[in-house]
């Protein structure tokens, strides 16, 4: 759950939202303190965003959530009839995973805006890729944080985690730590997993790289092609720049498709 220090609008939280949504009759006025996509850490105030899960459907809990005192809903589901006589404002959107990375970036201030976010993607080498970036902008003045499989660095500050890329609402709350620690980047890792899960949705970044793309992970994606379409997802939202190892067959698609809208810096041993 993630706290707010004065109710924010929910209007404010979605504003950003470019996807269609229907809103109950109450509107977007709702006073939101907290909000979670985990219905045991939603009370008065707070705002439920039902995901649908790998094994989980969030939507089977809006009703606990409503009974705990949730000021709003967003749902991929229409609002029932009796949600505007109960004072919920309630929010129908086509991706309910990408509305909470929406919301995950309003509630804490949009921090990738101060903080150049910059992630690597691919199977292997994403975890020396980062470090070696924190490295290199650290040696040059720079005072970048870190996310990655092994740790988080936050203005020097270590802290464990047990994921390669967080969930948005922690990715965010990450990035806002970092813009508060004074840090000018974020070296990230971005897995298959959460680029699928839009974690690193509704911010640009900065920069993007590619390592490379192996048999991995098809317990989740099903397909290569499944598998190498999630981490195509990485260059869909780039600000500045892409580098990608062109001599993965993945990374010569990737460049094709990056070509012509900004920098690409392609990288090959064959040259």
């Amino acid at each position: 759950m993630t706290l707010a220090r004065a109710p924010i609008a929910l209007g404010e939280l979605l504003a950003r939202l470019d996807r269609a949504a229907v809103v109950s009759a109450r509107g977007l006025d709702a006073g939101i303190t907290h909000f979670s996509a985990d219905s045991r850490e939603i009370g008065p105030g707070g705002l439920f965003v039902a995901t649908r899960g790998f094994e989980v459907d969030g939507h089977d809990y809006i009703d606990k959530a409503l009974a705990q005192g949730a000021a709003a809903v967003v749902a991929e589901t229409a609002a029932p009839e009796d949600a505007d006589a109960a004072g919920v404002a309630w929010v129908q959107v086509a991706d309910s995973t990408f509305a909470l990375a929406v919301v995950a970036a309003a509630f804490h201030g949009h921090p990738a805006e101060a903080v150049k976010v910059l992630a690597t993607t691919g199977t292997n080498g994403k975890t020396t890729v980062t470090y070696l970036l924190y490295e290199i902008l650290t040696a040059t003045g720079s005072r970048p944080g870190l996310v990655s499989t092994v740790e988080v660095l936050v203005g020097g500050e270590r802290r464990p985690t047990i994921f390669t890329t967080p969930p948005a609402p922690l990715f965010q709350g990450l990035l806002a730590d970092m813009r508060a620690a004074g840090c000018t980047h974020a070296v990230v890792e971005a897995s298959s997993h959460g680029l699928q899960q839009d974690r690193l949705a509704a911010f640009p970044v900065a920069v993007a790289g590619f390592t490379n793309l192996t048999r991995d992970h098809l317990d989740y994606h099903g397909t290569m092609e499944a598998y190498a379409a999630a981490k195509a997802r990485l260059f869909e939202r780039l600000a500045e720049a892409a580098v990608v190892n062109v001599d993965d067959p993945a990374g010569r698609r990737y460049a094709d498709a990056f070509a012509g809208k900004g920098p690409l810096l392609t990288v090959s041993r064959r040259g």
